[in-house]
């Protein structure tokens, strides 16, 4: 077990080995660190648009709707403080973990849930 720590201003995508997550506004009101991949076909979710209807992070590959309770079960277990994060790295046979700063809004439209990526 691995506790990372960042700050959100300098970084906002995790890659822990082959997996990948992103840092995601709007999950209850809440940040959230969740999976980068669709579980259809593995699309890229921080490029889809958040359906409010739905709950869901509409994946743009297939147009895939991947509910809110999904992204949470499979997300990461972290703690924020202000811009800081410390995410619980649970898995024990981590052989790498690099950090990322993406520069992508994930829908122009959606201010209510001020959907770029922190």
């Amino acid at each position: 077990m691995k506790i990372l720590h960042f700050d959100s201003k300098e970084y906002n995508f995790i890659t822990i080995d082959k997996n990948k997550y992103f840092i995601f506004k709007g999950i209850n009101g809440k940040n959230v660190i969740i999976p980068d991949h669709c579980p259809h076909r593995g699309g890229p979710l921080h490029l889809g648009k958040w359906d409010e209807k739905k709950e869901a992070i509409i994946c743009p590959w297939h147009r895939i709707a991947c509910k809110k309770q999904y992204l949470i079960h499979n997300g990461l277990p972290a703690v924020r403080v202000g811009t800081d994060w410390h995410v619980l790295i649970d898995q024990l046979d981590v052989q790498d973990v690099s950090l990322q700063k993406l520069h992508i809004a994930l829908e122009e439209n959606l201010n209510k849930w001020e959907r770029y990526i922190v």
